[in-house]
């Protein structure tokens, strides 16, 4: 008679797989693979379960850092204008020392070409300082600018005029600080980086201004209503 297979006993380990075989489990099999979705529902990507927990992270638990917020036009403006101080400062000396007699001749020579760098490095920088406080005025302005229209909305007339001025003021700011933008622009000879800051300036005067003409169209439209 055939003899009939033994059906395997319950401690036998088999390799059925390409993986290397280690304890009955075959590592990099098709039965023995993570899972790619994050905890928590099943199809959900990382922000809708981030969104789900209140901004906490799935993995632990924290809540998440906006990344905008160390890019900031006002954490830019704080390290344009250190830099512009250093490397003005940085001239001075340069300077000093090629008018100053107990120092070298050759370092008192080699002190001109150099302070005239650090200056011209202090203007570019200046120009995006400038830029940055426009880009700052038009945050200002916008948010002023919403506050009215919402307020107007509202019905708090007395509320929406005090925010548009106020939008009015800082957007006049911006323009004052987009012009002496282009001034230190032109002053190095519209370089390809300081034409770019004075672009970033134009750019944020045109915001703010913008945002101030729609809030008092929005005003006007609705005063006949009230």
């Amino acid at each position: 008679m055939a003899e009939t297979a033994e059906p395997p006993r319950e401690g036998d380990q088999h390799n059925h797989g390409p993986g290397i075989f280690i304890a009955g489990d075959v590592i990099g099999d098709v039965h023995h693979h993570v899972a790619s979705t994050p905890s928590g529902h099943a199809g959900e990507s990382p922000t809708e379960a981030e969104a789900r927990n209140g901004g906490e992270t799935p993995e632990t638990g924290e809540p998440a850092e906006d990344e905008d917020e160390e890019d900031g036009p006002l954490w830019s403006l704080i390290g344009y204008g250190w830099f512009t101080v250093l490397l003005f400062g940085m001239a001075g000396v340069g300077l000093k020392d090629a008018f100053t007699s107990r120092t070298p001749t050759v370092e008192r020579v080699a002190s001109v070409p150099l302070a005239a760098g650090l200056a011209l490095g202090g203007l570019v920088v200046l120009a995006f300082a400038f830029a940055a406080l426009a880009e700052v005025c038009a945050v200002g302005a916008v948010n002023a600018a919403g506050s009215a229209r919402r307020r107007g909305v509202e019905g708090r007339c007395a509320a929406a005029r005090l925010n548009l001025r106020q939008a009015r003021i800082v957007a006049r700011w911006a323009h004052n600080s987009a012009v002496v933008a282009g001034v230190v622009a032109a002053l190095v000879g519209f370089l390809a980086v300081s034409r770019r800051a004075a672009e970033r300036a134009h750019d944020a005067r045109e915001c703010a201004e913008s945002e101030v003409t729609k809030t008092q169209a929005a005003l006007n439209d609705q005063s006949p209503a009230r």
